[in-house]
């Protein structure tokens, strides 16, 4: 009751002024002591780089041909022509296996063959009187008949010994087996005095004219791949060049364990300067060169399997989902193809990004042109 008698005694105007002084204050927005922070940064431009796509790998020399040359005589080896390492040509004598036994049965078949001649011989001109006189009809048809059938088993006789010949005397030629191919002794499994059997390794060569390179690349590139593309590739050992290839095979399955595919790669060696066994850093250029979009590699922000950068839109940060190919190096900056989420010309930030969030406030305080 007292307090609705002092309120009545207050003036109109003296409480229209404390409505306002109450509504002022309120509507005065509270004071956070904080101020949004701009992050400096630097940025680089998105830009349009011609090149030819590629894929790093590594990879194994192996020789063009590898063969096992193993004898095709029994006998004890009396010589060897050559050792480890030694370069040969094709048709070039290796060893020289006891030779009597083939010898002598070589000259048994041979003279059996000439006396299987001999008896042809007199047998055809048999013939050949017995024919006149049968056409004079001075001698039985049995008689003919007879003498025919002399001639022919004795020709077939005479066709059997040169056929006996013949194998003595490639027995005979066996024992001094010759190299295949043009190439290099890479194993010697004999020695002299060893007494090898039919089927024995005796050496192994390998052609180095020409070498094979191995490698291998993953799954998600195996169907870019094909006979005819280019490779390029450099080993430890010349560190000078780098040396050109060509995809001759792409093998028609995947490794069940490593999900990785085996390519085939064959390369001209003429001078020997590259070696069977030598381990290779392999390019191989999968597709037609273009043009491609390409940052700077220290712009991305890797999140597993994933990558994104941040764009800078006029003081404004945003964060950008990127699909990301191969690096390479250009004028001594690592750059990175970007397959989708930019365009060319616009900014991404290269030094800063790890402090932005999405809608950061940012100031380019250094522009890193490319």
């Amino acid at each position: 009751m007292q307090n609705t008698q002092i309120m009545k005694k207050i003036p109109a105007t003296l409480l229209i002024l404390l409505i306002l002084i109450v509504l002022y204050g309120c509507s005065k927005p509270e004071a956070t002591g904080k101020e949004e922070k701009t992050i400096n940064v630097q940025v680089a431009v998105v830009k349009t780089v011609f090149l030819k796509p590629f894929i790093e790998t590594t990879g194994t020399l192996e020789p063009f041909e590898r063969i096992t040359v193993s004898s095709e005589a029994d006998g004890l080896i009396k010589q060897l022509y050559v050792n480890e390492g030694e370069k040969v040509k094709k048709g070039a004598p290796l060893a020289l296996i006891d030779t009597k036994d083939y010898s002598l049965e070589l000259s048994r078949a041979q003279q059996a063959y000439k006396q299987a001649q001999a008896t042809l011989s007199n047998t055809n001109l048999e013939f050949e009187r017995k024919k006149a006189l049968y056409d004079e009809e001075l001698v039985t048809k049995q008689q003919f008949d007879d003498v025919s059938t002399r001639k022919a088993i004795a020709q077939a006789e005479a066709e059997r010994m040169a056929a006996a010949s013949e194998l003595a005397r490639v027995k005979f030629t066996k024992t001094k087996p010759v190299s295949p191919i043009t190439g290099a002794i890479e194993l010697k499994k004999i020695s002299a005095g060893d007494f090898v059997k039919y089927g024995a390794p005796m050496f192994s060569i390998i052609q180095t004219s020409k070498l094979k390179l191995y490698f291998n690349i993953n799954e998600k590139n195996s169907a870019i791949i094909k006979p005819g593309n280019d490779v390029e590739f450099s080993v430890d050992a010349i560190t000078t060049k780098k040396f050109n290839a060509k995809v001759t095979m792409v093998y028609p399955a995947l490794d069940d364990k490593t999900r990785m595919l085996k390519i085939e790669a064959v390369i001209d060696n003429p001078d020997g300067a590259l070696k069977a066994g030598y381990f290779a850093k392999v390019t191989l250029y999968a597709a037609r060169p273009g043009d491609v979009l390409t940052v700077p590699s220290t712009s991305l922000i890797h999140e597993g399997e994933k990558a994104k950068v941040f764009v800078v839109e006029g003081t404004t940060a945003k964060h950008r989902q990127v699909s990301i190919g191969q690096s390479f190096s250009l004028d001594g900056t690592d750059l990175t193809v970007i397959y989708a989420g930019l365009k060319a010309g616009e900014q991404v930030v290269t030094v800063g990004q790890q402090t932005l969030f999405d809608g950061a406030a940012v100031k380019v305080i250094d522009k890193n042109h490319r």
